[in-house]
């Protein structure tokens, strides 16, 4: 197993983007938070995991609303079906721009099937209980999952 630390931030393309920082270090994101306003802006180097990792058996995503952008820039390694886990905020899916049922949609186009572990609750929720609360408005905003995912 080889590791090399890489000083870019997974994305759907290689180049530059705007990183929008926080006073918590889990919510600095390429979009405002929701929950955390932003203390200031810096530019980062961005790259497709398909350009820099030749193959993976596990990707991990916790990206804050940026998920479809890292795996669209991952779509040669997501073709060998690495089993994922990706982090699902529906209200950072919302401040990035997309409908929070885009990521479950994508995933499942994409061939995987998956539970989401509900980080909230902690407990094993289906898809379509969390479609409903958002559906319904009551779904907190500080509400997350893990969608953990196999090759269906």
């Amino acid at each position: 197993m080889r590791f090399e630390v890489i000083e870019a931030a997974a994305s759907s393309e290689d180049g530059a983007r705007p990183f929008f920082l926080t006073d918590s270090s889990d919510s600095h994101a390429f979009f405002p938070h929701p929950l955390i306003a932003p203390s200031s802006q810096v530019d980062i180097r961005t790259v497709r995991l398909d350009s820099v990792v030749e193959e993976a058996d596990f990707i991990k995503i916790d990206v804050e609303g940026a998920e479809i952008d890292v795996l669209e820039g991952a779509a040669r390694l997501i073709g060998s079906r690495p089993a994922l886990v990706v982090e699902w905020v529906p209200s950072c899916q919302l401040a990035a721009g997309r409908d929070p049922g885009e990521l479950p949609a994508w995933l499942s186009r994409a061939g995987y099937r998956f539970q989401v572990f509900d980080e909230f609750n902690h407990a094993v929720t289906p898809v379509k209980e969390v479609f409903r609360a958002l559906e319904l408005g009551t779904l907190p905003p500080e509400w997350y999952a893990n969608l953990c995912c196999e090759s269906a």
